[in-house]
């Protein structure tokens, strides 16, 4: 019978029960796997957060903020949909965001790629 929650997981189906708790207990303890050293290459968004530590920081200062009430979310600038995301122009100023729905903030980065400044 399979466990029904994460917090016990069932066993692997190769009934090597050491295995699955040496595997239980590193990701248990609240320590990052490390990827690399159990073979495995690193995930894309993992391997992007190693590359841009400031934008990750400026993307956790932001959402606390918003988790505190400090900052709150605005509808898109370009067409006012409710459901928009926070874009930061300058990860200096990690407050500082226009609010774009998807459609418009992955506009905005493919005219960054492409070098426009207008």
């Amino acid at each position: 019978m399979r466990a029904l929650n994460n917090r016990n997981p069932a066993p692997p189906a190769s009934g090597h029960r050491a295995d699955f708790e040496a595997s239980s207990a590193q990701e248990n303890s609240g320590n990052p796997v490390d990827f690399q050293a159990k073979g495995v290459k690193f995930r894309n968004q993992a391997k992007w957060r190693q590359n841009h530590p400031k934008q990750v920081w400026a993307q956790a200062a932001l959402r606390s903020a918003l988790n505190r009430g400090l900052i709150i979310q605005q509808p898109c600038e370009e067409c006012g949909d409710a459901n928009a995301e926070a874009h930061h122009d300058d990860y200096d100023k990690p407050m500082c965001v226009r609010w774009l729905c998807r459609l418009h903030h992955k506009a905005e980065h493919r005219r960054l790629r492409q070098g426009g400044d207008a």
